[in-house]
This record gives structure tokens, C-alpha cells and sequence, in this order.
């Protein structure tokens, strides 16, 4: 099992701590592959120069990416609806288009939990009618926000998400197909070179 985490020169701290909870290793996540250290620490994955899981924050279904995640921020007041950053026509695109998902559980140690509870709750129950895939990471910036993955699990099973086992795997999933992608392993969807 992979997280996602948001390091800050802290990179050997992150990992150390998250290999004590369980997780086989960690994905670094940087504004830019630039912002990389030349030396990366990885328990799984190794330094490619190339990155392993591309991600974008908010609603950027459409663009290059494998994960979108933090639709829940919208700084708009929840009145008469939730502004939760996803609706039924954004659920089934990233479904069609083969994206993932990714609740940010980090969000939730801030203020305004509650309202972000409730933004993902809607969240879970778009993407499971449209059956689109989802993935939980901590984003973690220290140590100290990193959770064990059995915690986050039981937490996501409360706010509705039928296999939240799944959506912690899912990171690990998606970084190992674009590895094997890479490679030229695997060919297209579903067709790989033995």
C-alpha cells in the first residue's frame, strides 16, 4: 500500500514513519518534477526522473492526469446545495476517462471538517453510482499527520464508501501500471507483453 504524501525536505522522515504504519512505501507528490530532490527516498518505487502518478487539485478531469483530488475545498457556502467539486456529469467522465478520485484525508485535521465531512460524502456516493475510482491518502506534510491505514480505512467506511481497502490500494495500483506502461509492458488496456 502506497500514500501520498506532500514533503518538504523531509522526505527520509515521511518515509520512515509511514513503513512503521504499514505502508510499502510512499509517493512523493511536487509542484513541478523539478522540485525533486536528486536524492529521492523510496522503499518501492526508484528515481526515474519520470513521474510516477501525475495528479491535479480541484475539477481538471480533462486534463493529463491519473488523480484529481481536493474537489471538497470550494471556499462557496453549502446553502442550498454542496459544493463539493464533483457532479454526475464530472463523475462519469473521470469514469469514462479512466481517472481516479482522491480524498484528501489531511483536509479533515483543519478547521471546517465538518464541511469537507460532508462534501465527501457526496463525493462517495457520485463516484460509487458511476462507478468511478477512488482513491484515500493522508497528503501528508509531516510525520505526524501520516495515520495508520486501518484508521483511515474504518473512517471512510463510516462517511459511505462501500471498499475503502480498495481506494487505499488504488494509488499503488495506478503508480505500478504507469511504471509497467513505461516499459512497454503493457500495450493498451488490458493487453500486456509477457
Amino acid at each position: 500500500m502506497i500514500d501520498i504524501v506532500v514533503p518538504n525536505g523531509n522526505e527520509k522522515e515521511l518515509l520512515e514513519t509511514a513503513l512503521k504504519l504499514g505502508y510499502s512505501g510512499l509517493c512523493f507528490a511536487y509542484s513541478k518534477p523539478t522540485d525533486a530532490p536528486a536524492k529521492c527516498y523510496s522503499a518501492l518505487l526508484n528515481k526515474t526522473g519520470k513521474a510516477d502518478l501525475i495528479l491535479f487539485e480541484g475539477s481538471s478531469i480533462g486534463k493529463q492526469c491519473d488523480a484529481v483530488f481536493d474537489l471538497e475545498k470550494s471556499d462557496k457556502r453549502d446553502i442550498l446545495q454542496r459544493h463539493s467539486g464533483l457532479n454526475h456529469v464530472l463523475a462519469k467522465e473521470a469514469f469514462d476517462k479512466r481517472k481516479i478520485i482522491c480524498f484528501n484525508f489531511s483536509s479533515l485535521l483543519g478547521g471546517r471538517k465538518e464541511i469537507i465531512m460532508g462534501r465527501m460524502m457526496q463525493n462517495i456516493k457520485l463516484c460509487q453510482k458511476y462507478k468511478t475510482q477512488m482513491a484515500i491518502a493522508s497528503f501528508a506534510r509531516y510525520p505526524q499527520e501520516l495515520r495508520n491505514p486501518s484508521d483511515i480505512e474504518s473512517l471512510f467506511r463510516l462517511l459511505g464508501m462501500k471498499n475503502p481497502k480498495k481506494a487505499l490500494n488504488a494509488v499503488e495500483e495506478r503508480v505500478l501500471l504507469n511504471i509497467k506502461k513505461r516499459k512497454g509492458i503493457v500495450l493498451k488496456e488490458g493487453i500486456e507483453r509477457v
